[in-house]
């Protein structure tokens, strides 16, 4: 995977990013989604919440998913998009209907 501007954005991504990991600097985003979630599930009383897999290694997919951990009784995981979606379809592959 290539992403030339990781090394900027995130300069410890070799160290965990690339690992499936979340940065230690992410921790206080984390605290405050984990204060936040709390809040929307004491007022709303969901009976399922959704959280992405995680499959392509996301940070954002990733903390997510680390909520969900939180309160498995709501959790409902799903495939993240668009790393689950197949790839797209070569039209020179696709008979002709006509």
């Amino acid at each position: 995977m290539c992403l030339p501007e990781a090394v900027h954005r995130y300069p410890t991504y070799r160290f965990d990013i690339a690992f499936g990991l979340a940065s230690r600097g992410d921790s206080l985003l984390k605290a405050a989604l984990e204060v936040k979630q709390a809040q929307l599930i004491i007022e709303s009383s969901p009976r399922s919440s959704f959280y992405p897999l995680g499959v392509g290694r996301h940070v954002d997919h990733l903390i997510v998913r680390f909520l969900g951990v939180l309160y498995p009784k709501h959790v409902v995981y799903y495939a993240d998009s668009p790393t689950t979606w197949p790839p797209p379809l070569n039209p020179a592959s696709c008979p002709r209907t006509t």
